[in-house]
């Protein structure tokens, strides 16, 4: 590796597969009967006083957490989103590493001689697949840091739903206070979502207030 500087070791820190987190929890809460997959269209979402009415079922509170698409949705669409793409590749290389490297870019160590490496940001070509300026900035930007041979495996992208100001946007509606938003964490999804969603909870079953740097009352000037 090219590290003429040196560097440091983090420790006490760690890495979520958030793949596999997802699946996990799914299973979880199938388990426990508390999940239902529906496919949601806001038009198609009634609000009565006590309770929203969605397909055949009924709720006291809907959360959104709809990532890139929120700004398609008919609710949240106002608030000020400012999305940007990733791309990311899995590559195979004989080096074996056990520490996730980041310099520039970070790689990710997955199973023996396969690496996840990225991410780029892109703000204005929002298209949904990888391009080839995404792919040769990694790869530029790799080559500075190893020195061996790898193969490209998979490339992917995703689009992430960040805010103008970086902070996220957390609360209920300004009109329908039975319908929330828990979004626009950008790249912070893992670190920042268990402190979003405790302060939403808090808000909604203990009347709390919601932290204002992430409080989407900061931008109701913006709905109408």
């Amino acid at each position: 590796m090219n590290d003429n500087l040196g560097g440091v070791i983090t420790n006490k820190s760690g890495y979520l597969d958030v793949n596999k987190f997802i699946i996990e929890t799914r299973k979880y809460l199938i388990s426990r009967g508390n999940y239902k997959e529906y496919n949601l269209k806001s038009d198609n979402i009634l609000v009565g006083k006590k309770h929203l009415k969605v397909g055949g079922w009924r709720t006291k509170y809907l959360i959104f957490c709809i990532g890139a698409h929120q700004i398609q949705s008919r609710f949240f669409s106002w608030l000020p989103f400012n999305l940007n793409k990733g791309e990311i590749i899995n590559i195979e290389m004989n080096l074996e590493l056990n520490k996730i490297i980041q310099k520039s870019i970070i790689i990710v160590p997955q199973n023996k001689n396969e690496y996840t490496v990225g991410s780029t940001y892109e703000w204005e070509n929002l298209t949904h697949k990888n391009t080839r300026f995404g792919i040769n900035k990694i790869r530029n930007k790799l080559d500075s840091i190893i020195n061996c041979k790898y193969k490209i495996k998979e490339k992917k992208f995703g689009i992430r739903p960040a805010s103008r100001n970086k902070r996220p946007f957390v609360g209920l509606h300004a009109k329908y206070n039975k319908i929330g938003i828990l979004n626009g964490l950008g790249s912070k999804g893992v670190s920042l979502t268990p402190y979003c969603t405790k302060n939403l909870l808090n808000n909604i079953l203990e009347k709390k207030m919601i932290n204002k740097e992430i409080n989407i009352k900061r931008y109701i000037s913006l709905y109408s």
